[in-house]
């Protein structure tokens, strides 16, 4: 995303992970927000469960697909669940 799009709310903790490139986290819970990097001056690269609303997020490109794992090829043949698969332990809730 172009950094002129983004709005943080709340404190985040940088990260640099190596010269010029950073990684952004959240200081209570420690969940990854966003990386950035001087290689890739106008983007910042965010988690998509870290948005507001992921779902107007309009993806155009996958990237280090030679990385990727082969089974999330599989991940539209694979059952589908609104919840957990199964009930956690203790609890009166059915999945």
């Amino acid at each position: 995303m172009r950094r002129e799009h983004l709005n943080w709310t709340g404190d985040i903790v940088h990260y640099e992970s190596s010269p010029g490139t950073f990684r952004g986290f959240c200081p209570t819970c420690g969940t990854r927000l966003y990386f950035r990097s001087g290689r890739w001056p106008s983007e910042v690269h965010v988690h998509a469960a870290t948005m507001t609303d992921p779902g107007e997020y309009q993806p155009d490109a996958q990237v280090f697909i030679g990385s990727r794992m082969k089974w999330l090829d599989r991940l539209r043949s694979l059952p589908a669940h609104r919840g957990f698969q199964q009930a956690p332990e203790g609890s009166a809730e059915t999945p």
